[in-house]
C-alpha cells in the first residue's frame, strides 16, 4: 500500500490561496495531484476550514461572475466550457481546469 506524499510549506500555501480565492476542493485536489479527502482534511487540520464552513461561499465576486456568465451564454452564445475558459482568461477562474487551460 502506498503512503500519501507529505505536505510541504508550498503545498499548504497553495491550498490556502486556492481556498481563499473560492476554489472547490475537487479542483484544488485535481491541481495538486491529491485526493479531495486529503485536501479537505488538511484544510480542517490547519484551521483553513471547518466542516460547516465552505470557503467557496465566501467568494465576494459571485454577482459579477453571474453577470459575466449570463452575458457569455445569452449574448455571445458560448458553451459552458467556453465560458469557464473565458472567465479564467480574464482572471476570474471558476475551476482549476479552466485556469490551467487559459
Amino acid at each position: 500500500m502506498s503512503h500519501p506524499k507529505p505536505w510541504s510549506r508550498a503545498d499548504y500555501d497553495l491550498l490556502e490561496a486556492r481556498l481563499t480565492a473560492g476554489h472547490r476542493y475537487a479542483d484544488i485536489a485535481d491541481e495538486m495531484g491529491r485526493s479531495v479527502i486529503s485536501c479537505r482534511g488538511t484544510a480542517q487540520r490547519i484551521g483553513l476550514a471547518t466542516s460547516d464552513n465552505r470557503l467557496w461561499r465566501k467568494r465576494r465576486d459571485w454577482p459579477e461572475i453571474d453577470t459575466l456568465i449570463t452575458d457569455c451564454i445569452q449574448a455571445k452564445l458560448m458553451t459552458i466550457p467556453q465560458v469557464a475558459s473565458y472567465l479564467a482568461a480574464i482572471g476570474k477562474p471558476v475551476s482549476a481546469r479552466a485556469a490551467r487551460r487559459a
